[in-house]
């Protein structure tokens, strides 16, 4: 079966708990006793670290987070320094939050996606939902997806706030950008965000996020992490949305479409598909049919590289007005396979894939 992150079977997960209730009693301590020992640098990253955990994937460490953030917001006397104290106050109103369950996720998330909204707290919120999002545990993706839509959807009517969580996303993309354990479910979140529209107007304000993203997606598409690559297909493949990056997108997925692992084949032309499919700008009318015919009627997924598929992948760039990639395009990953694995069956030993 697969992994239940919510259960927390997470192994750092009773350590964080532990750090959150260690930080907590300090922090109370000294609000109470040695407040000027205090000062608003230690409070906000006290405030964030707390931000981001309220939002992880695993159910007990939410609840001692949100726990957490709630007893330092009502605290008497107060905790000072804390960034938008009294918009959390009124996100987490103390009434209404003394009877949530914080470890059930349709109680939580609409409440603290809420702080995506406030500058201060923008990154850990995201940071946090990220995992959650990209994680496997069907009512976490489920409540985190839809609060983070929720939360998001009018933000393309301001340039401004758009343009800020456009900053925000690509920060994080590069701050954790040889970290997998961030990155790939962050692809994850990305391409919820960009098939749901939350960066349409991005096209609008001509703002390069597009163009930005596809630089650091194709990075993480030459990744030999296979959860990433097949993520990073996904994005590649909003980004066909984007005139300024549609067709170095396809350059990038013509390479992939004879990917060295199969499951990246498979994935590849199922994407491409349906994205032809679903939006009628991608490729030319005349060439509609046989395009998707090529995608739909040739076995990606097949254990070893066929020349055939060789043949179709380039048929395919002809139709498209593609280049043919060459020798010199193979990805450090597709290096990486051809000396370490000798077969598909090693690789699938290896990772189970």
């Amino acid at each position: 079966g697969g992994r239940k992150e919510g259960r927390g079977n997470d192994p750092h997960h009773s350590v964080r708990e532990a750090a959150m209730d260690a930080l907590l009693r300090l922090t109370l301590l000294l609000a109470t006793d040695h407040q000027s020992l205090l000062n608003a640098d230690i409070v906000e990253r006290v405030m964030c670290s707390l931000v981001q955990q309220s939002n992880e994937k695993i159910d007990k460490t939410r609840a001692v987070a949100l726990n957490s953030l709630t007893q330092l917001l009502y605290h008497q006397p107060p905790v000072p320094y804390i960034p938008h104290h009294r918009a959390l106050m009124s996100i987490f109103n103390k009434e209404a939050t003394e009877s949530i369950n914080w470890s059930v996720a349709e109680s939580s998330f609409p409440l603290s996606g809420q702080l995506l909204s406030l500058p201060a707290y923008c990154y850990p919120t995201l940071l946090g939902m990220a995992a959650s999002v990209g994680c496997f545990t069907e009512s976490t993706v489920q409540y985190s997806s839809s609060s983070l839509l929720h939360c998001l959807k009018g933000i393309s009517s301001c340039q401004s706030q758009l343009e800020y969580f456009c900053d925000v996303v690509l920060s994080m993309y590069r701050d954790h950008m040889k970290n997998n354990r961030v990155i790939a479910p962050l692809l994850v979140t990305l391409d919820v965000l960009l098939s749901n529209g939350i960066f349409d107007a991005c096209l609008q304000y001509r703002h390069p996020f597009p163009l930005e993203v596809f630089s650091l997606v194709t990075v993480s598409s030459r990744s030999t992490n296979m959860s990433k690559t097949l993520a990073s297909v996904d994005v590649l493949c909003d980004l066909l949305q984007f005139p300024d990056v549609k067709t170095q997108s396809l350059k990038r997925i013509s390479v992939l479409l004879y990917h060295p692992y199969p499951k990246v084949r498979k994935r590849t032309a199922e994407q491409l598909y349906t994205t032809i499919a679903t939006y009628d700008d991608i490729v030319g009318e005349s060439v509609f049919e046989q395009v998707l015919s090529i995608l739909s009627d040739n076995p990606w997924g097949a254990g070893d590289r066929l020349p055939a598929l060789k043949q179709e992948r380039n048929a395919l760039c002809g139709l498209l007005g593609l280049p043919i990639p060459s020798m010199s395009m193979k990805t450090s990953a597709e290096k990486t396979v051809r000396d370490d694995l000798a077969s598909y069956k090693d690789l699938v030993d290896r990772s189970g894939y």
